[in-house]
């Protein structure tokens, strides 16, 4: 049978695509790609405060036929009030009894999102009838994003693709997770973000998940790579801060090094932090504030946060052995040395190796004085590397996307 060229797709992620973040930027970037592509495209995510609200589902097929696809469609859809998950997430909640509730949640409803997969269920009813998707595409996350995608899969007799961007051994309950993952094992085919998830898939779903790596945005590897200050020292930390620990251990190490710099004070030393943990990071940067220029900055646009990383000498970030880090593919097209503490996997050294950019991983505090010394005695240039030129453009990676939504829409036509 022949298969048509361009597909009607659904993706459903739950973060709006204005979310500062990757985990924000996944489904909606790669939506953009494929609909440039010539693929009709429908981003369902939950609704953001200041953003557009989805059309009622009465007004939706009218809103699907007058939509412009050039661009995907993004129904951000208000979640429905529920008392018992605003129990679940308050931190007042009694431990043993948010644990019940969170099991219960899961054994009942097969997620802790509820509200808003629940929200999404007229929507999907009508986008079955009226814009017949040939694929869908849930991202965990958290699995209501699955299961709105396997529901509208089943309304609509397509099949669906189970996308993980997250643990699923971190982020589901130990004692759960073998008997929710047999509910989602009808996918049809599976992605992950990196190789570490994708052994995770593999471990959990009867899949051969594909690799395609988020993207990276233009703006980190400029063609005019910002100069470094003359003079200065510039240390950026960037992301999340998954472990206390690391922070301090980090913090000591920094704390350490610029200790014995203070006799001789060949540079100034600039230390920047930019992300979501910036209340947390800045009382730990001002145990340095004597030794060095320290900042702690909110969620960055990417223009300002890539010419923020390209003027630094060396960038950091804190590793944690429970995810893969996007953001060092960023780093590396900034053209300026990386630094993981306290580690990193072989996926990252290789995918660092293969761009051509350098990754020093520090595993303990005592470390850290030798590599940023090294690295402060050469300060070289920066270069952008091939990071965005080739294969980590959100375009190229988009194509290798395409062709999952391909085979699974060939094996259910043929």
């Amino acid at each position: 049978m022949l298969i048509d060229k361009y597909m009607n797709l659904v993706f459903v992620n739950h973060m709006h695509p204005t979310t500062p973040h990757v985990s924000g930027m996944r489904s909606w970037f790669f939506a953009r790609e494929l609909a440039r592509r010539g693929h009709r495209v429908v981003q369902l995510c939950e609704w953001r405060e200041g953003t557009e609200i989805a059309p009622p589902p009465t007004r939706l097929a009218q809103r699907l036929r007058a939509h412009d696809w050039a661009e995907p469609l993004l129904l951000a859809v208000r979640p429905l009030r529920r008392a018992l998950l605003d129990r679940i997430r308050s931190t007042r909640t009694p431990v043993m009894l948010r644990k019940a509730l969170v099991t219960w949640s899961y054994l009942r409803h097969s997620g802790m999102f509820t509200d808003f997969s629940q929200a999404t269920q007229p929507y999907l009813t009508v986008l079955a009838r009226e814009f017949q998707p040939q694929a869908t595409w849930g991202l965990f996350g958290n699995t209501d994003c699955w299961l709105i995608a396997q529901r509208l899969g089943r309304l609509a007799g397509c099949p669906w693709a189970a996308d993980m961007k997250d643990s699923w051994e971190v982020f589901m309950p130990s004692t759960l997770q073998t008997i929710i993952a047999r509910r989602f094992s009808d996918m049809a085919a599976s992605t992950a973000n990196a190789e570490f998830n994708a052994q995770v898939l593999s471990r959990w779903f009867p899949s051969q998940p594909c690799v395609v790596y988020s993207g990276v945005d233009r703006s980190f590897a400029d063609a005019a790579p910002t100069r470094l200050d003359q003079g200065v020292f510039r240390l950026t930390l960037t992301g999340s801060i998954y472990d206390h620990g690391s922070l301090e251990a980090f913090i000591d190490g920094l704390s350490e090094w610029l200790t014995k710099l203070t006799g001789v004070k060949p540079v100034g030393v600039e230390i920047v932090y930019a992300g979501g943990d910036h209340a947390i990071v800045r009382p730990a940067l001002e145990r340095l504030a004597g030794l060095a220029r320290v900042e702690a900055h909110p969620y960055l646009p990417l223009p300002e946060l890539a010419a923020l990383c390209r003027s630094a000498a060396v960038n950091t970030y804190l590793w944690d052995p429970n995810c893969f880090h996007h953001k060092l593919l960023e780093l590396l097209a900034c053209g300026r040395p990386v630094l993981a503490f306290p580690g990193e996997t072989e996926e990252s050294r290789g995918l660092a190796a293969d761009t051509g950019g350098e990754l020093f991983c520090c595993a303990a505090s005592a470390d850290l004085a030798e590599t940023l010394d090294l690295i402060r005695g050469r300060c070289p240039a920066p270069a952008p590397h091939d990071v965005c030129s080739a294969s980590f453009t959100w375009a190229a990676l988009a194509v290798r996307l395409e062709r999952v939504f391909q085979q699974v829409t060939r094996q259910t036509r043929v």
